[in-house]
């Protein structure tokens, strides 16, 4: 039976040899077969590479809420210093309450993709929708630095339109929940040169030492192009020359995060303790 099948196929072999390299059933049987193969080369690659796509994932998360809450350090392992200094929590957007679940749970929880499902997220209207997200999960993780039992420096997870694409990145405050230690954007679209200027450190350090509520706790702090005034000194970032739609964005998704629709009942809470 063997020798038969192997006669069998050196004999289709023979034949397909024999056409032309023109011939539309030579050609059609080449597409076929390259694309199977290539088809198996990227399954077996995703495959195979799951376990390093995983921990890229989660070292690009770690170093950017490091960077924003000013605890990163080149050379250091971002994974580790992340496990050593950040606690996650899961916090009910609705109440600013936090959620019972365990940290690993918290930590594994991926408010992206809740965003999607219909019974873990809701329909922003388009009062709400300030940060064009159309949706927005019951739930978000909140990632907090303590030292001797106090909360020192709060991050919080951010999102909304720019001008080409949605942006996403991390806010830190103290543990004040009013002053700004940094900000991060990890994904973004915008115009390279204009809009993308938000990704650059020379810009997210204008963010550092701002205020983002003011005494009585109204949400002031604000992007704009108009130039600041001794008033406006401590919570005001001036916007991206030629990036007015970015600037906008940015200056929208942080008071949709920073409002009562994002975590503004989780800092009200914690401001009262």
């Amino acid at each position: 039976m063997s020798n038969d099948t192997n006669a069998a196929s050196g004999g289709v072999i023979a034949k397909l040899r024999a056409m032309p390299n023109d011939s539309p059933q030579k050609m059609l049987l080449f597409t076929v077969v390259l694309c199977f193969v290539c088809a198996v080369l990227v399954s077996s690659s995703h495959v195979l590479l799951r376990h390093l796509q995983e921990h890229n994932k989660e070292l690009e998360r770690s170093t950017n809420i490091l960077q924003a809450a000013g605890l990163f350090k080149p050379g250091a392992d971002a994974v580790k210093l992340f496990a050593d200094k950040v606690t996650i929590k899961l916090v009910d957007l609705d109440t600013g309450e936090y959620v019972k679940v365990e940290d690993k749970e918290a930590a594994k929880f991926n408010q992206r993709k809740a965003t999607k499902d219909t019974q873990l997220s809701r329909v922003l209207t388009s009062e709400e929708d300030i940060a064009g997200l159309k949706r927005r999960a019951h739930h978000a993780p909140v990632y907090l630095v303590e030292e001797n039992g106090e909360v020192q420096t709060i991050v919080l997870p951010i999102s909304g339109k720019g001008l080409w694409s949605t942006l996403y990145g991390f806010l830190a405050l103290k543990g004040d929940g009013r002053t700004v230690l940094g900000i991060t954007f990890y994904e973004q679209a915008e115009t390279p040169g204009l809009g993308a200027k938000i990704a650059t450190r020379k810009w997210q350090d204008k963010w550092v030492k701002k205020t983002v509520y003011d005494a009585q706790g109204k949400l002031v702090i604000e992007v704009s192009k108009k130039p600041a005034t001794p008033a406006t000194a401590n919570h005001h970032i001036d916007a991206i020359a030629g990036a007015t739609m970015t600037s906008n964005g940015v200056h929208n998704l942080v008071h949709f995060w920073l409002g009562k629709q994002g975590f503004g009942n989780f800092l009200t809470r914690f401001h009262k303790g």
